[in-house]
């Protein structure tokens, strides 16, 4: 299936079809993340949403459903099928949890402890397509403009957090 984008519509309205640079930035940087994921799942036997789990569990393991929803920011019943699929896998396993009898919290297997290589080759792997032909220093700098601006973005989510920025639609009548 091609991902090339249609050309526009002779009919489609002009404003619509600006290009900016903080759009092109945003429209580049959301495509690398779509490819990056891509290439890495073509190379792994998970689904992106287990892959998901997996890694916040690498960060924090023995997290409840719960935790792992508002970290990957999605449903907790959509987790709680994320984590049946892993656990039938034996990739995770599910305990009670260690102060709420109610809850269960899960926990990476020894079995994926064993096999945690074969995701870091697949990451090896994207790592080196996606670097082609990129000079080191040219590669350096891009990681350092990447970090300040991940640093910049986390910052202003602390502010957001504090006074979410409001945008409002303008009714204009004709």
């Amino acid at each position: 299936m091609s991902k090339t984008p249609h050309p526009p519509h002779s009919d489609q309205d002009p404003r619509l079809l600006e290009k900016t640079p903080a759009a092109e930035f945003v429209d580049t940087l959301s495509s690398f993340g779509r490819l990056l994921a891509e290439t890495y799942h073509k190379r792994t036997p998970l689904t992106p949403n287990q892959t998901g789990i997996i890694t916040s569990l690498i960060a924090n393991d023995g997290q409840t459903q719960t935790e792992l929803a508002h970290a990957l920011q999605t449903h907790k019943v959509s987790v709680g099928i994320y984590l049946a699929e892993l656990e039938e896998m034996k990739l995770i396993e599910r305990r009670p949890h260690p102060s709420d009898g109610r809850a269960k919290c899960a926990y990476l297997t020894e079995l994926l402890k064993e096999n945690i290589q074969f995701g870091r080759d697949a990451l090896l792997d994207v790592h080196r397509i996606a670097s082609v032909g990129i000079s080191d220093s040219d590669y350096e700098t891009m990681m350092q403009c990447m970090r300040k601006m991940q640093a910049n973005l986390l910052a202003q989510q602390e502010i957001d957090m504090e006074s979410p920025p409001v945008v409002q639609f303008v009714h204009a009548k004709h």
